[in-house]
């Protein structure tokens, strides 16, 4: 059955409610909610801030408003397993949190620096042949009045962004390397392809696996390669891994019709 709190535990929920912030997940018709320390969430997924440290109260809810708690056999149902803490780990990992105003700003010009970023790694200004500074781009992009989603892709909307700037400046994409990464399977694969992502600012790139380990075909700057040996250095036991460079690509002048990129 599901366990309702009596009405003293009740009205202690809601005073911590204006306190902390609610973590919700559902799937289907079951929901579930937990609440936490402001801030904390966000530091756990950002892997700043233990398990231990992230919940207001060691309850997950069906409806915390009600004080509702969530049926065990639900959690099974959902998770594979009612074990808490594991549960509490997929709520946060997935659920959706109501962020405080102060954060959603943070979260957005989180995501408008990683705009700037990418821009400024993978477009140069064909007058001078270097990349636009990321001032410029950032001013050009507030003249624009380009509106940022934090949850959207980074790449898709600096692409959109680029072409509501185009007149006011000029973007050439910087020459690329396309390159052949082989990373043996002993490796944490999934953590390589992270690197890759954060480094390039979202390069799409393709994966093979083959008999001596998965090889990653993408195209990079020069910087970003230079960037990318160092990190792999550090997670591939000071530099085992296969690297080759296919092909130098020139790309012309940034035109909005042909260029379809696919956001990552």
């Amino acid at each position: 059955n599901t366990f309702i709190c009596n009405n003293q535990h009740s009205s202690s929920i809601m005073a911590q409610k204006t306190n902390g912030q609610i973590v919700r997940y559902q799937k289907g018709k079951i929901k579930f909610e937990i609440l936490t320390k402001k801030g904390a969430a966000l530091k756990y997924k950002q892997n700043k801030l233990g398990l231990q440290h992230v919940l207001m109260i060691d309850t997950i809810f069906s409806k915390l408003s009600q004080g509702k708690i969530a049926k065990s056999t639900d959690l099974k149902r959902v998770f594979g397993t009612s074990d808490f803490n594991q549960c509490v780990m997929k709520i946060l990992e997935n659920g959706d949190l109501n962020l405080s105003s102060k954060e959603r700003k943070q979260k957005t010009e989180n995501k408008k620096n990683e705009i700037i970023y990418y821009i400024n790694k993978n477009y140069v200004n064909p007058l001078s042949n270097l990349p636009h500074p990321s001032t410029r781009i950032a001013g050009c992009m507030n003249e624009c009045k380009i509106r940022i989603d934090a949850t959207k892709s980074t790449k898709t909307q600096a692409l959109n962004a680029i072409k509501k700037m185009s007149g006011k400046l000029f973007f050439k994409k910087a020459n690329m390397l396309n390159i052949n990464l082989t990373i043996k399977y002993k490796y944490d694969i999934n953590k390589i392809g992270q690197i890759i992502n954060r480094i390039s600012g979202g390069c799409t790139y393709q994966q093979k696996w083959n008999d001596n380990g998965c090889s990653f075909i993408m195209d990079l700057n020069k910087g970003d390669l230079e960037e990318l040996g160092m990190k792999l250095n550090g997670v591939t036991n000071g530099g085992d891994y296969h690297l080759k460079i296919i092909d130098e690509n020139i790309n012309n002048t940034f035109n909005p019709i042909n260029d379809r990129s696919n956001g990552s």
